[in-house]
């Protein structure tokens, strides 16, 4: 049946009705409802009266026009997929890609310069319940807005790097690194760091890290391998010069991707072509001359970006160490110029003993470690006397106590003590009281019970007493009962405390609570 469009009636057909199509005003009464059993039914009758053609034609449109569901697609049918993309050569362009590149970097440059934090958007901040000063709620409501913005990139990259040939993954970090770093970004009170762009770079930076076990098991073809090293270094020639930035950035990428020897040729290849300047990546030059295996352009390679990374910097010391021993000794100060604070136990372990640079180190793992191990290392490569003008140059601290209490230097413990912690009632002292009168209680007991006693006086005479004060008393008290033969002493003194007037009542409660009562 259909209605009568005149008098607005039901004519009846000699027709099968399960084959009629549903009206256009049922179908945008349909789509207006929620789907329960009838619509889902309706929708039944209407897909499949549609031919295979309408039904593809749809869907692909669909697919094609939505990003999101154009992912899952690809991911649904990730094997049949993978072998298509391994199988099939598409047409490649070099100025074609590049321009494409420049396109998109374009576009986000565009989009990071709308950004505008010279007036905080304050409606963004939720507040925690607390006082934040208004320098916080910027940088908060800030990287809040910025982070929204980096979202709009990160989908498409994360599929890329999940689906794509390796030349687009290329293609595409590139596009957003160089849109970051072109971009004009307004924030004049740094409220995302000395440069606004620096923070999405880091970002980028991040995705990259954390994308380097998924990418480095994916597999590309070889002309992809080819085409992508080249566009990189081809855009680096051509966009960054002398500058670093981008090469350092793309090298987290290509070094989660170079896997084999051939690969390693692929990058020489096209370092070679570029005169890239891969010294200045020298983790990835590590890995690709290591895997080429070439050990002389592996030495050179290293030797040109020596003291630029620590781990590339030690293999190339054990490969002296190993091979060309002089050449080590020679090269260890360097090496311990650039990273003393990561190499000392590397070099103590292999630098010729007794040098004056293997004192030198010894003397700095003393003052270091400050225990008693590390000065009797020392004490092995040098005279006594050497050992006092050692310990007399560290600055007053806790570890220099500690050597005169091991050396038996009491006498300059005594000093130490008195001029840092005594003598001008230091608030603020190199040297921790508590810590280092205990060194004097066996061979210097009265000294310590009568350097206790002055403490104490001195804390008790501050205008600025308070609980902690007190408590710090009581400490002291507790700590002066190692000594022998003063017990009477230290009852006399927390008696006079006790009943100390005008009355200190938490002063009282420090004590009972020390136990000491």
């Amino acid at each position: 049946m259909k209605y009568d469009e005149e008098h607005c009636s039901k004519v009846d057909f000699d027709i099968d009705l399960t084959n009629l199509l549903p009206s256009p005003e049922e179908i945008r009464d349909f789509m207006k409802q929620p789907f329960n059993q009838n619509n889902m039914q309706l929708f039944t009758n209407l897909y499949q009266s549609l031919s295979e053609k309408d039904k593809s034609d749809y869907l692909f449109n669909l697919l094609e026009n939505n990003s999101i569901l154009k992912s899952d697609f690809i991911r649904y049918f990730e094997s049949s997929y993978e072998q298509l993309r391994l199988e099939t050569v598409l047409p490649f362009s070099f100025n074609e890609q590049l321009a494409s590149i420049t396109e998109k970097a374009d576009e986000v440059a565009e989009t990071l310069g709308e950004l505008d934090f010279e007036e905080p958007d304050w409606d963004r901040f939720q507040g925690s319940g607390h006082y934040v000063p208004d320098y916080e709620v910027a940088q908060i409501v800030a990287e809040d807005e910025a982070s929204d913005i980096f979202e709009e990139f990160v989908f498409d990259l994360k599929t890329v790097l999940q689906t794509g040939n390796l030349t687009d993954i290329i293609s595409d970090f590139t596009a957003v690194f160089h849109g970051i770093t072109c971009a004009e970004i307004n924030d004049p009170d740094n409220n995302l760091g000395d440069l606004a762009n620096e923070y999405f770079i880091d970002e980028l930076k991040k995705l990259v890290k954390e994308s380097h076990e998924s990418l480095a098991i994916r597999v590309f073809a070889e002309i992809d391998y080819q085409n992508a090293l080249e566009l990189a270094f081809r855009f680096d020639a051509l966009y960054y010069g002398e500058e670093k930035d981008y090469l350092q950035f793309i090298s987290g990428i290509l070094i989660s991707t170079v896997k084999n020897k051939a690969l390693a040729q692929m990058v020489w290849t096209a370092k070679t072509k570029f005169n890239s300047r891969l010294n200045l990546v020298p983790e990835f030059l590590n890995k690709v001359t290591k895997l080429i295996g070439d050990k002389k352009i592996w030495v050179e390679s290293m030797e040109s970006c020596f003291l630029q990374d620590l781990n590339s910097s030690i293999d190339l010391m054990e490969h002296y160490y190993e091979n060309r021993i002089d050449e080590f000794e020679k090269t260890a100060p360097r090496l311990w110029g650039a990273f003393s604070t990561n190499v000392l136990d590397y070099l103590l372990d292999k630098v010729a003993k007794g040098t004056p640079f293997h004192v030198s180190l010894l003397k700095k793992n003393a003052s270091q470690k400050s225990d008693s191990a590390s000065l009797e290392l020392l004490k092995q490569y040098i005279l006594p006397e050497e050992t006092v003008e050692f310990i007399d140059s560290m600055v007053a601290n806790n570890a220099k106590a500690r050597f005169y209490a091991h050396e038996k230097l009491f006498d300059k413990l005594i000093i130490l003590i008195n001029v840092n912690c005594l003598e001008y009632h230091q608030t603020y002292s190199m040297v921790d009281f508590s810590i280092v009168i205990p060194y004097l209680f066996d061979d210097r007991p009265i000294v310590a019970w009568e350097m206790i006693q002055k403490m104490i006086t001195i804390k008790m005479a501050s205008s600025k007493r308070s609980r902690d004060t007190y408590a710090y008393v009581a400490s002291l008290l507790i700590m002066a009962k190692r000594i022998d033969g003063i017990d009477q002493e230290i009852r006399t003194l927390t008696s006079n405390l006790y009943n100390n007037k005008p009355n200190l009542p938490a002063l009282k409660d420090e004590l009972r609570k020390a136990g000491i009562i």
